[in-house]
């Protein structure tokens, strides 16, 4: 049996949010329901641009309206043909009546091009951002194409079809890297409007297809697998799947057999999550037709192959209990699943965690009574079982839910103990284990094999920096002295990868006194060989956990649960969130504006620029994760309980879901920086320091706050691992202070409540009680206003902040954008209250009255300030320049004295720094003693 349509190849143009490609296969709609959207966002682009496209020979057809609505079978609105049966066109024109009709009833469609013998052309698209790869196929493509669509992802050109078969190449992580798209597949023509920028398709020069498409070039022959070599040469690590395979010899006797094996391990790919049904099936019909060669009278036969490959597949699932990968049906119809025999009930299929959710507020929602609640509950907790890409964060979250909307007073704990049941009294079928045979003397492919089990078997391990990483739970004091149970990042040591390894492989050796193979655990020198690979590492990368949603630094919404391949980032949602706009307009923005800022109305801001500041604190903290760099965002009061700490907190609640946990600011920059590298390597998403006394600074701290990663010593050990910064970052204090370079890399928002004891002061509303109930709608807020601008097409002319030009466009320009006061503008005056730049100025100043521009060494300054007059009272020092002694004893005072090497290296720290129109320059050396200058650039 083959598909409806008799195509099991990809389709679409490579460009669907998930990376995938998508087609219709049984085309289950017809013109009426295709139509349906031309009354939301018409642009008459089919109805305009079809026929000079069919007049030209290319068989142009509708693609469902950019503007429509997901539904049961739109799933990508703007690229997924709006026809049934579209893949003939790729093998003839459609015919009048067939134009006609679709120029009446779909005139506001986008437009497709489907690729093969009757257009002439193959699509080849580039679907990556990495600088390296797209460098290198620059290179390898030397025939150029005169037709080039870009976007925000790569590119598509267009060549000659020759027979050229449809493929796929991706990276070791499952990430397409760039794909041929021949007969079978399509491709958006401009145009037609993107579904996400809401803008048309962009051809590079402007090119018409229409003027240029009779003179594509072709491509060169054995494209694919030069082109794999090509990439495999410069470094790149590709997967083995995707290409189109070579033809094989199958002796006459074997074909059946061979083609049994070759549709057994198909169907497993599938049920591995390597590959969709879809994908499957085109594999094995591509391999019986074009892949072996074809014996006279005994021919493979596709259908056979195809029956062959559901038969395994169905077998695998109902007789062996195998679990269904998410997204194993992707482009298959619920039609086309019921006419292959795929009528699983249900409980076969793994669930997402939104999936899970829904399902069991359904089935709340029909429950008439207890009975049938606590049935609803034992279902949703078989969902868990079933789905083991879940992470123990998620699991704890549906629990929680559960517990909840069941409304049947569970205890958290007995729901955790059923679930353990339930994964303790399964079979565990050990079939389902890839076999490691542990050989002494191929250690490095023991290695190799168990991280590909790990790869495909364990969801909950990743790569970080330089260490391979788990997440787990912690407690942690929080400002008020309580207890709060947080996310963070463990490390992986070799014992638990031997544990996590044993759960998704079985290892063998040879037991020379059985003289047999046995099952074997394990060996720790395995786990610790890779351990060591630092840098080869083949994990997926995570940049960074959060429990909200949030956007990507292009500006696209990031929130479906789980990890995400194209940022690293691991969304795993501790609360339910309402849906963020799309496309949310500047009247939207201003609502969100609103509600945040009534939050905090209670709250005495000595100014409008200082509220801003703690709306870009909650602005930066929901977007941490995607912005390079971020400022320290500090919170100033000339006394305690004025509320410095409960902002903070506030904006800790709405970006985590907790109070922020918190670090203090010790006796020294040394220590400060010891508890900086602890939060960073655990991966904390929000750090405050609290209540700093002294004014704040430090080499380490500084380049953390302007560095995306930093080699930070960790406290007890002589390595300093690279890690990433991307967490929030606040501070608090009385009379808060900054000192050397952390002037431009500090926002502060200061409060003064105006009386004595603000700790007595009584408001009706509590806002970190109201942002608790209705946490979601403040995420929702802060992300309406950060979407809202980066769909807005807005270029503000604001001047960047050095070093955070990425923050500067994404959350400053923001808040410009809605007419708030610029945050930047509180560095005034803390750059005002420096210590360290009072002292600078006053040295300056000092130095330019007493020695002006004269070259001078340390010790003639020293000479200078230490000269006295005649003491006239014994025992007393009368200096004749004591102000400008004083100000040095403030940066090079050592016991009272005025310390000549202590004064060098601060001479050497502010040279060519320019303070009050002033510098100090370095000006030669003389008799090998350096001299020094000040210079005065006001005149």
């Amino acid at each position: 049996m083959s598909p409806p349509d008799g195509h099991a190849r990809p389709g679409g143009d490579g460009e669907y949010e998930n990376g995938e490609d998508e087609v219709e296969i049984s085309g289950n709609t017809d013109n009426s329901q295709a139509a349906s959207h031309s009354d939301s966002g018409t642009r008459n682009i089919f109805r305009t641009h079809a026929q000079r496209h069919w007049d030209a020979g290319l068989p142009v057809i509708p693609l469902i309206a950019f503007d429509a609505p997901i539904s049961g079978w739109v799933k990508s609105p703007g690229k997924q043909p709006a026809i049934r049966g579209w893949h003939a066109y790729g093998e003839r024109m459609p015919d009048a009546q067939e134009q006609a009709s679709w120029l009446a009833s779909m005139g506001d469609c986008n437009m497709g091009l489907p690729l093969g013998p009757t257009s002439g052309l193959v699509a080849f698209d580039v679907d990556t951002v990495d600088g390296k790869i797209l460098e290198i196929l620059e290179g390898f493509m030397t025939i150029k194409s005169p037709w080039r669509r870009v976007g925000a992802k790569g590119y598509v050109v267009v060549y000659r079809y020759s027979g050229e078969k449809t493929f796929r190449i991706k990276d070791m992580e499952g990430n397409t890297i760039c794909e041929l798209l021949s007969k079978g597949t399509q491709v958006v023509l401009p145009p037609s409007i993107h579904p996400k920028t809401r803008a048309p398709y962009i051809v590079e020069g402007g090119v018409d297809l229409v003027d240029v498409f009779k003179d594509v070039p072709s491509l060169p022959v054995d494209f694919e697998k030069s082109l794999r070599v090509v990439l495999g040469g410069q470094g790149v690590r590709l997967s083995a799947g995707g290409s189109a395979g070579l033809t094989e010899m199958v002796p006459r006797s074997s074909r059946d057999d061979e083609c049994t094996r070759k549709a057994g391990l198909f169907a497993y790919a599938v049920l591995r999550g390597e590959r969709t049904l879809r994908e499957a099936l085109g594999m094995i019909e591509e391999w019986c037709a074009s892949f072996t060669e074809q014996v006279s009278g005994d021919n493979l036969d596709p259908k056979e192959g195809i029956r062959k490959l559901i038969r395994l597949f169905v077998r695998d699932v109902r007789e062996r209990g195998r679990l269904l990968p998410k997204g194993w049906d992707a482009g298959l119809s619920e039609r086309d699943k019921f006419d292959l025999g795929l009528d699983f009930d249900g409980d076969e299929q793994e669930r997402s965690y939104s999936e899970i959710i829904e399902i069991f507020n359904i089935d709340m929602e029909d429950a008439l009574g207890g009975e049938q609640r606590l049935a609803g509950v034992n279902a949703c907790l078989k969902r868990v079982h079933r789905s083991p890409s879940l992470s123990p964060i998620l699991v704890e979250s549906i629990l929680q839910h559960v517990r909840k909307k069941s409304r049947l007073d569970i205890p958290l704990r007995k729901l955790q103990k059923e679930l353990k049941d339930l994964k303790d009294n399964a079979s565990f079928d050990h079939q389902d284990r890839p076999l490691i045979e542990l050989i002494p003397s191929e250690l490095p492919a023991s290695v190799d094999a168990m991280e590909q089990a790990l790869i495909a078997g364990d969801p909950g391990i990743f790569q970080r920096g330089d260490r391979v990483v788990r997440l787990g739970e912690q407690e942690v004091p929080t400002f008020k002295g309580e207890k709060l149970k947080t996310t963070r990042l463990y490390p992986v040591d070799a014992n638990n990868l031997c544990e996590r390894a044993m759960r998704v492989a079985k290892f063998e050796k040879f037991d020379a006194r059985k003289n047999d193979k046995v099952q074997t655990k394990c060996p720790n020198d395995v786990a610790s060989t890779y351990l060591s690979r630092v840098g080869d590492w083949l994990l997926p990368t995570l940049t960074g956990f959060v429990t909200t949603p949030t956007l990507r630094a292009d500006g696209s919404i990031l929130n479906t649960p789980g990890y995400d391949p194209t940022t690293g980032i691991l969304y795993q949602p501790n609360a339910e969130f309402p849906e963020l706009l799309d496309m949310p307009t500047h009247e939207d923005a201003l609502a969100a504006l609103t509600l945040l800022t009534d939050l905090v109305g209670t709250f005495k801001f000595v100014s409008s620029t200082d509220r801003a500041v703690w709306l870009s604190l909650v602005l930066t903290s929901v977007v941490r994760r995607s912005l390079d760099t971020a400022p320290l965002h500090a919170f100033s009061a000339p006394v305690a309980g004025s509320g410095k700490s409960k902002l903070v907190d506030l904006a800790a609640i709405i970006a985590t879901g907790g109070r922020a946990g918190v670090i203090t600011q010790a006796d020294g920059d040394t220590e400060l920086e010891k508890r900086l590298v602890t939060e960073l390597l655990d991966g904390s998403p929000f750090i405050a320091i609290d209540n700093c006394t002294r004014p704040l600074g430090g080499d380490q701290l500084c380049a953390a706050l302007t560095q995306t990663e930093v080699k930070l010593r960790v406290l007890g050990e002589s390595r300093a691992p690279q890690v990433l910064t991307n967490a929030t970052m606040a501070a608090t204090g009385n009379s808060f202070r900054i000192k050397g370079d952390m002037g431009r890399r500090t926002l502060v928002c200061r409060l003064d409540p105006g009386v004595e004891r603000p700790e007595l002061l009584a408001f009706d509303f509590d806002p970190i009680e109201a942002v608790e109930g209705e946490r979601g709608k403040y995420v929702i807020a802060a992300l309406t206003i950060l979407r809202a601008y980066a769909v807005s097409g807005s270029s503000l002319k604001v001047q960047p902040l050095n070093s955070f030009a990425n923050w500067s466009r994404r959350v400053r320009d923001a808040l410009v954008w809605l007419d708030e006061p610029d945050a930047v503008g509180t560095q005034v005056q803390l750059r005002e209250d420096d210590p360290e730049r009072k002292s600078a100025i006053e040295v300056l100043s000092q130095w330019n009255e007493v020695l002006g521009e004269e070259p001078v060494t340390v010790n003639r300054v020293i000479t200078v300030v230490t000269d006295q007059h005649l003491a006239i009272t014994p025992g007393t020092r009368n200096f004749v320049k004591p102000e400008f002694r004083e100000a040095l004893l403030s940066v090079a005072g050592r016991g009272g004295s005025v310390h000549g090497r202590a004064l060098g290296e601060w001479l050497s720290g502010i040279k060519g720094r320019i303070i009050e129109s002033m510098k100090i320059e370095h000006a030669g050396v003389r008799g090998g003693v350096a001299l020094w200058r000040l210079v005065n650039l006001g005149g």
